[in-house]
């Protein structure tokens, strides 16, 4: 089995992407390089089997057991202080049509996959923020720094009422 390599994928974008191509000749382009590059196909598959997943039933018992109080597991800002500064106008994004009006589920550790144990309910921006990059622990200090905007803005939210 030929191994991935990540010089040519590389590579390859960089050539399609320098040229100023279309989206619909970007699209072609990949097709045509899963064709040339078939054989690696059922190491990609490999790879993506690697990630657990909860099961529906776990994912429902993550929020079932938060569900008293809704609250990010990094910021500490809860679903209800959450809508009350969306509702204030205290929170600008250009995405609330898809992202950043819930909480969502993130892996403490990132390279551990999505498993029973390694997954926490958390904010948008949280979640944005930590990425791929960082375990529970190294993203505190920015969760800290998270949480005092939030609570700045909720002063002034409480203050104007």
């Amino acid at each position: 089995m030929e191994a991935l390599s990540s010089i040519s994928t590389i590579s390859f974008f960089q050539q399609v992407f320098f040229n100023g191509l279309t989206v619909g000749n970007l699209n072609s382009a990949i097709e045509n390089w899963w064709i040339e590059n078939n054989s690696i196909l059922p190491e990609y598959q490999r790879i993506q089997q690697q990630h657990f997943y909860i099961s529906l039933d776990e994912f429902q018992e993550l929020l079932s057991k938060s569900s008293y109080e809704l609250a990010c597991s990094y910021c500490r800002i809860t679903e209800e202080q959450f809508l009350a500064l969306i509702q204030a106008g205290q929170v600008q994004t250009k995405r609330f049509r898809t992202w950043g009006t819930s909480f969502e589920v993130d892996c403490c550790e990132p390279r551990a996959g999505y498993t029973r144990y390694n997954v926490t309910v958390c904010c948008y921006w949280c979640n944005n923020a930590k990425t791929d990059e960082f375990s529970s622990t190294e993203f505190q200090p920015v969760a800290q720094a998270l949480s005092l905007v939030w609570k700045q803005r909720l002063a002034k939210v409480n203050h104007s009422q």
